[in-house]
């Protein structure tokens, strides 16, 4: 696919970070860190990997690309019981064989759904999508990034001190307790 179709490829990978981006599983293990300070990281290497694996002369099987998602989640301590895997294995199989008729309606309506969710783990997954993008088009990309700017300013990263133990941080105001 790449060889002979470069734009093929090009729209199968924006469509692959935009099905991620709408993926519940996805949403839930950015948010809540399952993989610790690798959890982007771990679904920035698997959306490539089911990007290399979709687009190779002989595409991987809906089997093989749900057991790339199933071990990468297992990396991060998660076990995914919904069949959803299997869903995105089918719908990464169904974008390239769309891709390789040239019809990109399918991405830009994925593409379309994670811009609209208000959502800021999705919109880091949109963002990702958006600054890959070579091409001149140019998207709205003001709601995404505040939503991940007012994410950014409620979350706190843990400080860790030199013995490599997180501290605890007071939450807010102390309350004179009576004694």
């Amino acid at each position: 696919m790449a060889d002979d179709r470069p734009e093929a490829l090009k729209e199968l990978e924006r469509g692959v970070y935009a099905a991620f981006a709408r993926w519940t599983a996805v949403q839930i293990a950015i948010q809540e860190r399952f993989g610790g300070r690798e959890t982007e990281d771990i679904i920035r290497d698997l959306m490539s990997e089911c990007v290399f694996a979709a687009a190779s002369e002989r595409p991987a099987s809906v089997e093989q690309i749900a057991d790339k998602m199933y071990d990468a989640f297992d990396s991060m301590n998660c076990d995914l019981e919904d069949g959803s895997p299997e869903e995105m294995a089918t719908m990464i199989l169904d974008l390239r064989a769309a891709c390789l008729a040239g019809d990109f309606s399918k991405i830009r309506e994925l593409e379309r759904k994670a811009a609209l969710d208000s959502n800021a783990v999705m919109s880091l997954c949109v963002r990702d999508i958006r600054n890959d993008d070579d091409d001149d088009e140019t998207m709205d990309t003001s709601e995404a990034s505040s939503s991940v700017r007012n994410t950014q300013n409620q979350y706190q990263e843990p400080i860790v001190d030199e013995d490599g133990f997180t501290v605890v941080q007071p939450k807010g105001r102390r309350r004179d307790r009576p004694m």
